[in-house]
């Protein structure tokens, strides 16, 4: 009987103490402290830097000084580089774009952000070229200038190996290869025994 109380106490001591703690859990759940107007125009814009990023250009947003907003977009893909044209529309539309969901996203998470917002004195575009980040251009007050013409493009291509390397990464292989057979044969089940 002794026994029987002793197992029931400690269940019923497991129980309470993961209730416990679960309540404690849900309680600290609700004391957040909703975010700030500010802090929520950093999230917003840092949300769809992450949404328009691609392999082709990635965008990074910075908080300046003097409380500007720089977005540094990185051109990626060198094919973009060749055609100044459509670097240029794609680099305008994205922009364009881009400051229009966050005034839509400002009117949603910081309203009182949203009516002092102005994407001509509050953000700006620096555009740079490759992972070394070579400055490229920039988007202000609406436009967008672009420093060089032509770009140099870097391309990244293979030499095909030379022969000498070929031949030795080969006999390198079927000496290998030889050392595995050797360790079948000698295998019973190989053998057939």
């Amino acid at each position: 009987m002794l026994h029987l109380l002793r197992v029931f106490s400690f269940f019923l001591f497991v129980f309470l103490f993961t209730a416990a703690s679960a309540e404690l859990r849900q309680a600290d759940m609700k004391l957040q402290a909703p975010p700030t107007q500010a802090a929520a125009l950093l999230q917003q814009v840092d949300i769809l830097s992450l949404y328009f990023s691609s392999t082709h250009i990635a965008y990074a947003p910075h908080l300046l000084q003097e409380k500007l907003i720089e977005i540094e977009a990185t051109v990626l893909d060198p094919s973009l580089l060749l055609d100044q044209k459509k670097l240029e529309n794609i680099l305008m539309r994205q922009i364009q774009v881009f400051l229009r969901e966050l005034k839509i996203r400002l009117s949603l998470y910081a309203p009182m952000v949203a009516k002092h917002f102005d994407e001509n004195t509050d953000i700006r575009f620096v555009i740079n070229q490759g992972v070394h980040r070579k400055p490229l251009g920039s988007w202000r007050e609406g436009k967008l200038s672009l420093y060089g013409q032509p770009f140099p493009v870097e391309t990244v291509a293979s030499a095909p190996p030379q022969k000498e390397t070929v031949f030795q990464i080969n006999e390198a292989r079927v000496v290998q290869d030889e050392g595995k057979l050797e360790l079948w044969r000698s295998c019973p089940a190989y053998r057939g025994k």
